[in-house]
């Protein structure tokens, strides 16, 4: 049976192929449907970090307090609480509407979002092989 880290690696990694396609559907003009990707992935992430993310966090903090991995995970969590702020935020300001001039505005903000992602969920899948490998 799989622990509920093994389940929330997978589900990172299905986050991050779900981000790329959302890279794809942008490029390709489909962006309504980037946004209700991307909608679905911030829940997902939202859930992630509250159910599994933050619990496994407060003990990690303590365990690698002396350690030298401990760079490597507050990285990860200051990333994750940016992009949870940033893709939130995001959301409150597309609410549901088809893409616009506030929409195309935020496509620097969008890149950086995009990138901050990649690089906590990568941050993640190597604080859990040092983990658990």
């Amino acid at each position: 049976m799989l622990s509920i880290s093994e389940l929330n690696l997978y589900l990172q990694l299905v986050l991050l192929v779900g981000l790329t396609l959302g890279f794809i559907l942008v490029k390709r003009k489909k962006v309504f449907l980037h946004g209700w990707l991307m909608f679905t992935l911030t829940i997902i992430n939202l859930a992630s970090s509250l159910v599994v993310m933050v619990p496994v966090a407060a003990n990690l903090f303590l365990r690698f307090l002396t350690s030298s991995d401990t760079l490597l995970v507050i990285l990860h969590g200051v990333l994750g609480v940016v992009v949870l702020f940033l893709s939130i935020r995001e959301l409150i300001v597309w609410r549901f509407r088809k893409p616009g001039a506030t929409c195309f505005k935020m496509k620097s903000e969008m890149l950086r979002l995009y990138l901050f992602w990649v690089a906590q969920v990568l941050l993640g899948i190597a604080i859990y092989y040092e983990l658990y490998m």
